[in-house]
């Protein structure tokens, strides 16, 4: 859930704390693309899914990929190029990576057959929204800052291990369901006037018990990456004293970890993920105007829809 309030006489205390952020021209050559999503990757190993090949932009090096299917009886390896839809791979990343995903997207649902008692590696196939398995009896996504989490919704990007306890093959689907919430934006995070020698800024605060991802990539009014696109990327992590919160009004806590990004005014893809059991990704397209301060306060409700691994 994505709410903003405005802080400000804590902001200037808050903004001189914050971390590093990450930029640099998107990965592109000359070609051009419609953008689908971007991903921030943690340093570490990373449990992960891409739509397939084609949809990679700007993977770089990653080595080998490894997966791990039902009936197999040892991990396999691939490389980038050579990606199945619907799959999990582990990915080891010596920094923090950024990933930018290409429309058009050929398919967002992925089904297999687990036989009885066995266990395999499955991704989000989709490239614009979250996924939900359906058929397993248990699921887990992963991330280097969180280890293994139960969940059942799997943000874009993202792979996981389904497994299928009961004592008779099951048929496991991985399908976008449309839950990949928009912005709102600008009503959403309180614009106000900010000098910042033309640029605008966001402020994002994690007041939240997990760890989440940002990725941002400019694009034109048809969401068009061109061969000069600036991006920009970061992560916070949990909030070691923040809950999840009941419904209703909720005043961001200026203690929660926090970070900001300065950036040329314009419009950019926005993809924020978070690490929590099924908290959905949140993604809009949006516009930045020239010195603008935006706030983001990230928080996840404890009422949130709970996705159950089995159905028919």
């Amino acid at each position: 859930m994505l709410r903003s309030v405005r802080l400000p006489v804590l902001i200037g205390v808050l903004v001189a704390a914050l971390a590093t952020v990450h930029s640099g021209r998107a990965q592109t050559g000359s070609a051009l693309f419609q953008a689908g999503t971007t991903i921030t990757y943690p340093a570490g190993w990373n449990l992960i899914a891409f739509g397939d090949a084609t949809s990679i932009r700007n993977l770089g090096n990653t080595g080998l990929l490894y997966t791990f299917q039902p009936g197999s009886s040892d991990y396999q390896s691939t490389d980038a190029q050579h990606l199945t839809m619907g799959f999990g791979y582990w990915a080891y990343f010596p920094e923090r990576r950024f990933v930018v995903l290409a429309l058009p997207n050929p398919q967002t649902s992925y089904s297999l057959t687990m036989p009885a008692g066995t266990c395999g590696m499955v991704g989000n196939p989709s490239v614009t929204g979250s996924a939900q398995v359906r058929g397993a009896t248990r699921v887990y996504t992963y991330s280097p800052t969180d280890g293994y989490v139960s969940s059942a919704l799997l943000g874009i990007g993202q792979g996981a291990w389904a497994c299928n306890d009961s004592s008779v093959s099951a048929t496991v689907t991985v399908t976008d369901i449309g839950v990949t919430p928009p912005l709102n934006w600008p009503n959403c995070c309180d614009p106000l006037a900010y000098a910042n020698n033309g640029q605008a800024q966001i402020v994002v605060i994690n007041d939240s018990p997990y760890a989440e991802s940002l990725g941002m990539i400019q694009v034109d009014a048809a969401g068009t990456v061109h061969a000069d696109s600036i991006d920009f990327y970061e992560s916070a992590a949990a909030c070691n004293h923040c809950s999840e919160y009941p419904p209703g009004p909720h005043t961001c806590d200026p203690n929660a970890p926090a970070f900001s990004i300065n950036v040329p005014a314009g419009r950019y893809l926005f993809h924020l993920h978070s690490y929590g059991p099924d908290v959905a990704d949140v993604q809009d397209t949006v516009t930045l105007d020239a010195n603008t301060s935006y706030q983001i306060c990230n928080y996840v409700l404890s009422d949130r829809v709970r996705y159950p691994f089995a159905q028919p």
